[in-house]
C-alpha cells in the first residue's frame, strides 16, 4: 500500500527537516543534514526505516529527494534573506 501511494504520487504529509550540525569546538552551526519524515493521513507516522527501503527497492525515492532538495533550497534562501547564512 505505501508503495501504490508513492506510485500514484500520493505523497500527502511527506515532510523535511533540518539537523544542525554543531562544531563543537567553536559553538557555532556550520551545517544541517536534511531529513525525511513522513505522516501519513491512513498510517500516522511512519519511521523512515520503514517507507524509506520499500521506495528505494520500487524506484521511487526521486519524489522524495526533489521534496527534500526542494525545501533544503527554500530554507537556505530564506536564512540569506533573514542575513542568518
Amino acid at each position: 500500500d505505501i508503495i501504490s501511494r508513492f506510485a500514484e504520487g500520493n505523497i500527502q504529509g511527506l515532510y523535511a527537516l533540518f539537523q544542525p550540525q554543531l562544531n563543537i569546538r567553536t559553538g557555532r552551526i556550520e551545517s544541517a543534514e536534511a531529513l525525511v519524515r513522513w505522516n501519513s493521513p491512513r498510517f500516522g507516522e511512519v519511521s523512515p526505516m520503514v517507507f524509506i527501503p520499500l521506495l528505494e527497492v520500487a524506484g521511487l525515492m526521486e519524489q522524495v529527494t526533489y521534496l527534500v532538495i526542494d525545501k533544503a533550497v527554500q530554507l537556505a534562501a530564506d536564512l540569506r534573506k533573514q542575513h542568518m547564512a
